[in-house]
């Protein structure tokens, strides 16, 4: 009771936040085409008000936005389980180990082109389902493991597949593992190894996950785009640090 009967403090030179409060309280008035009030915001009753106002506003344009990111997501899966349907029927009119290709073929599709982060992991799940070899491998001996480990936003794709059986160590025809991929995404590394990927395998460069990592954060890789190689070298470098404080087979 003392407190509500406590009262408000004179007007005063407004602080920064006040001035704020007030500023976005109007402009949010002004859009809703509320008049504003004589003599706006002159004591620290009006600028709260205001403020509180100007949230509600904004609340209900966060609620809008979302219901519509909503919608176009539900589009986007409803046309995306359209596509895989089509392709599934064009597989299932192969035979024998055609069938079985052509089944590997678009898991590893799934992998490279939908399965990203803003993608369907629903969509591998689906293929694996209709019995495609989680280790099918392409024409250069990568399976969707290999090329789930390429891309550092796969993470729970590189988890969809060594839950299905997706072998850690399996080598392409350059001798890497999916262990020498992933070498810009901690979190992938660390499924791969908890999976048992072997950091000492080399391929047949005689390289180690660990020197593809170190060369990569290295400036004598100028492969990536300018711009991004900061970035890119300070993932190279936290993998690499992971690898080495990984113990090695023999270690464990």
């Amino acid at each position: 009771r003392a407190l509500r009967r406590r009262p408000l403090p004179s007007p005063k030179a407004p602080t920064p936040f006040v001035l704020r409060a007030m500023a976005v309280g109007a402009e949010a008035r002004e859009g809703a085409g509320a008049p504003l009030p004589a003599g706006l915001a002159e004591t620290w009753r009006q600028a709260f008000l205001l403020l509180v106002q100007s949230v509600g506003l904004n609340w209900r344009a966060v609620r809008e936005a979302r219901a519509e990111r909503d919608e176009e997501r539900r589009e986007k899966e409803a046309l995306l389980d359209f596509v895989i349907d089509q392709a599934l029927r064009d597989v299932d009119e192969e035979d024998g180990d055609e069938h079985e290709e052509a089944l590997g073929e678009l898991l590893r599709e799934a992998v490279r082109c939908i399965a990203g982060k803003s993608g369907n992991v629903a969509v591998v799940r689906r293929v694996l389902a209709e019995g495609a070899d989680v280790n099918e491998e392409d024409e250069n001996g990568k399976t969707a493991l290999m090329w789930a480990a390429f891309f550092d936003d796969r993470e729970e794709v590189v988890r969809e597949l060594l839950e299905a059986g997706a072998a850690p160590n399996k080598r392409d025809q350059l001798g890497r593992t999916a262990l020498h991929e992933a070498t810009t995404s901690v979190p992938i590394a660390r499924l791969l190894l908890e999976a048992g990927a072997d950091p000492s395998l080399r391929d047949n460069g005689g390289r180690t996950a660990l020197d593809v990592c170190e060369y990569c954060a290295a400036d004598e890789d100028d492969s990536a785009d300018e711009d991004d190689l900061p970035q890119f070298r300070e993932k190279n470098a936290a993998v690499a640090r992971l690898l080495r404080e990984w113990p090695l087979p023999q270690q464990q």
